[in-house]
């Protein structure tokens, strides 16, 4: 449970980043890039929540959280592009439900074309 936990921490810390991101853009392209990163972080708050969601309903409550250093991100791309290969290279640590790794493949969905949008949209 531990390392589920790690997992479900990482990507809460990362919505933040995400938001974080999202209003900090500025220049030419800042306005594609805000739009891509507002939709990353309201997509991955629901989509971390709904995970969360169906580890407890499967597993049981995770009642604690590690400790884990925040670092504000400042490469929207690279951000995105880390994420999603945390999420793809971790997944496992959730447990092999197919309902709950469909829901990661959503993450992942969602990391994968804010990618897109990130580098040839903004």
């Amino acid at each position: 449970m531990k390392s589920s936990a790690e997992f479900i921490a990482r990507l809460l810390h990362s919505v933040t980043g995400a938001h974080m991101l999202h209003l900090m853009q500025k220049g030419p392209g800042s306005y594609a890039a805000h739009i891509a990163l507002g939709g990353l972080y309201e997509g991955l708050q629901h989509k971390t929540d709904e995970l969360a969601e169906e580890y407890f309903g499967a597993y049981g409550l995770l009642e604690s959280y590690p400790d884990q250093e925040f670092k504000t991100p400042t490469d929207p791309l690279k951000f995105t592009k880390d994420l999603y290969q945390y999420v793809l290279d971790n997944r496992g640590k959730m447990g092999k439900d197919t309902h709950i790794q469909n829901t990661i493949d959503g993450i992942l969905t969602l990391l994968s074309t804010t990618a897109y949008k990130l580098k040839y949209l903004a």
